[in-house]
């Protein structure tokens, strides 16, 4: 599996290169090694040398200054994908140990082209982000400031695509001014095309 890290760096704001780098960091630790890729979408490359760093794949694609495209990022992520599935992984995002593995199995179980293997996502407060992301705490560690359950529908965050769907049907649609509202119309529409007959 590859694990493709949609990236941007806001046109305003502090700079997500910190939460990327956790992100790497986390991915590294992991057993067994995961192969990632961080695909870039913004006017001119700033996560490669972090990349370099950590041994990470970098795909980098220019777009216009404004929002982040992120259905382009993940399209061009994607084409550099060469494993039977892809994991989307938003790039700010921190997975328990085995949450990979037990996606795989449970979408090879289930005969599944496309799942979204969670169902909550826990927000840690400013000051425990920082702390995480200087490897000072563990995020089990934190207690967090909010929890968003989705209803199903949701399909952001972290989601598994098998490779042989998206040769068949394409990548997401693109481009988008409201890239988390469009990756989520084409990660619902490669739902209902990969739900087992």
């Amino acid at each position: 599996m590859t694990i493709v890290i949609p990236f941007g760096e806001p046109s305003q704001g502090a700079s997500r290169l910190p939460q990327l780098a956790a992100t790497l960091d986390w991915a590294r630790r992991s057993r067994p090694a995961l192969k990632l890729l961080v695909a870039e979408a913004a006017p001119r490359p700033v996560a490669g040398d972090l990349c370099r760093e950590h041994g990470v794949a970098h795909v980098f694609v220019q777009t216009p200054p404004g929002p982040f495209h992120k259905t382009r990022a993940l399209n061009h992520g994607v084409r550099v994908a060469d494993t039977s599935h892809v994991l989307f992984l938003d790039a700010d995002l921190l997975l328990p140990p085995d949450f990979v593995a037990d996606a795989l199995l449970e979408a090879e179980r289930r005969g599944l082209d496309g799942l979204t293997p969670w169902r909550t996502i826990l927000f840690l407060s400013e000051a425990d982000s920082l702390a995480v992301m200087r490897g000072e705490r563990q995020p089990q560690a934190c207690q967090p400031i909010a929890r968003f359950t989705s209803t199903g529908t949701n399909r952001a965050g972290a989601v598994l695509v098998s490779s042989r769907l998206i040769a068949q049907f394409g990548g997401m649609i693109e481009p988008s001014r409201d890239g988390a509202a469009r990756t989520t119309a084409s990660l619902q529409s490669w739902n209902v095309l990969a739900e087992p007959v």
